[in-house]
């Protein structure tokens, strides 16, 4: 038996995702994906490796065996491993559940790109994907759908993955908090690029102690500070992606359950 593990690395430690991965199999993840545009690594982890000493597979990640000080694994609750690397985070997901949903709203999409959106959406999602297009009166001539979607945690980061094939997508997907885990929205919008965030409980953007401690050390004066709070946000891709969300309000919503 296995126990299911998501690495969730920060924008700004994206560059060295594949020596992270590495690390975690050298500590002995079994790696399944390595989602490189929205830093997410998924994988598994043998249940006697992470029973009983709970903590040693994020301990060997965080401090591998030639920089250990202290030969001790740090005491964690076994419902949740949580450990610092860099900017990522380490989450035991064996005892939490591993359902979750959300939601993907295709705010606007070339009629051509549709057929090929559904087939992005099916393979992420390992169930037929039929959405109910309409137009998109904010942009003549192009389309839009949305539907809401149940799967496992990450599903979320491999739709964006599967999304952001076709750069002239306007699209957003989100992904429910579940137990011991924050939500994530993901904002795409042609010439801003992707735009990734946790949400709290209640959709709140969730900004942490980590980001804010950067963000007070390498900015000057209150303008900045304003202008990088302002990208944490999203505040750009919310401006750009609002008279599409509401051209659609009312529109039909399709239900998916990913299969498996």
């Amino acid at each position: 038996m296995a126990d299911r593990i998501t690495v969730t690395v920060h924008d700004d430690q994206l560059a060295p995702i594949d020596e992270l991965a590495d690390r975690l199999r050298q500590a002995g993840m079994q790696v399944d994906q390595v989602l490189h545009p929205v830093g997410v690594i998924t994988g598994s982890v043998p249940a006697a490796q992470s029973a009983g000493p709970a903590n040693r597979f994020s301990e060997d990640v965080a401090h591998p065996a030639s920089h250990r000080h202290n030969d001790s694994p740090v005491h964690l609750p076994c419902a949740r491993i949580t450990r610092t690397l860099g900017k990522t985070l380490l989450v035991d997901q064996r005892r939490s559940g591993m359902s979750t949903g959300g939601t993907i709203y295709v705010h606007s999409s070339p009629a051509a790109i549709c057929p090929h959106v559904e087939w992005a959406i099916a393979g992420a999602l390992q169930t037929r994907a039929d959405l109910r297009w309409t137009a998109q009166p904010a942009a003549p001539g192009q389309l839009r759908a949305e539907c809401d979607w149940t799967g496992d945690r990450g599903t979320g980061a491999a739709l964006v993955t599967a999304l952001r094939a076709w750069p002239m997508l306007r699209f957003e997907v989100t992904e429910e908090p579940s137990p011991g885990v924050d939500g994530e929205r993901f904002c795409s919008v042609p010439g801003l690029g992707l735009w990734r965030a946790r949400t709290s409980a209640n959709g709140d953007i969730v900004v942490g102690e980590d980001q804010l401690r950067t963000l007070a050390a390498i900015v000057r004066g209150p303008d900045g500070f304003a202008h990088q709070l302002d990208q944490l946000l999203g505040t750009a891709w919310d401006d750009a992606l609002e008279p599409f969300r509401r051209a659609g309000d009312g529109a039909p919503v399709t239900l998916l359950h990913r299969v498996g």
